[in-house]
């Protein structure tokens, strides 16, 4: 299970791709979170769909600029996903 983020050539700004896979990420273990499911975190959830999901465009349409809404949601999110999908991974184990 490996989350797969494909960048347009378009994007230059070395830490763009750092900022949608830890976005991508947090907004991955939100939706796991929401059905309450154990298992990988990107099947039926392609990369493309959390840009459209989060930023209203196609990841076709992605531009340097974005980086700063990616960051906007990863602050926003992060905390709160990663203390709730803790305890998720931890019951996940269990099992």
């Amino acid at each position: 299970c490996e989350e797969v983020i494909k960048l347009l050539d378009g994007i230059t700004d070395w830490r763009f791709k750092g900022a949608a896979r830890q976005a991508y990420i947090t907004s991955a273990k939100k939706r796991q979170l929401a059905s309450g499911t154990c298992g990988c975190l990107f099947t039926d959830y392609p990369f493309d769909d959390f840009i459209t999901e989060v930023l209203g465009k196609s990841s076709f349409d992605l531009t340097d600029g974005d980086r700063t809404a990616l960051e906007t949601y990863l602050a926003s999110e992060q905390r709160d996903v990663e203390t709730r999908y803790r305890a998720l991974e931890k019951s996940c184990r269990a099992n």
